[in-house]
């Protein structure tokens, strides 16, 4: 099965044990990088909008479109348990 492909942002904030937050956009999945980065070129001033409604005073340090299983491994918390 091919991992379906997802919309991050890596926010500006560090923090002091150099954790940044993520921020994933769940909808719309993709199934290439090259639709996800079209959608974000079509797109970007609504992406910025909604990163900047979740966090209005860090502004993103870069965005990617990943596979689904690289955002798990992202995000796996110290706890052993994945939010998304």
């Amino acid at each position: 099965m091919i991992s379906k492909i997802l919309l991050i942002a890596v926010m500006s904030f560090t923090y002091p044990n150099g954790n940044k937050d993520i921020f994933v956009f769940q909808k719309p999945e993709f199934d290439t990088i090259a639709e996800c980065q079209t959608y974000f070129k079509n797109n970007s001033d609504a992406v910025f909008l909604r990163l900047y409604q979740a966090y209005p005073n860090q502004p993103p340090e870069n965005i990617y479109c990943v596979p689904y299983k690289s955002v798990e491994g992202m995000i796996k918390r110290d706890d052993g348990m994945v939010s998304i």
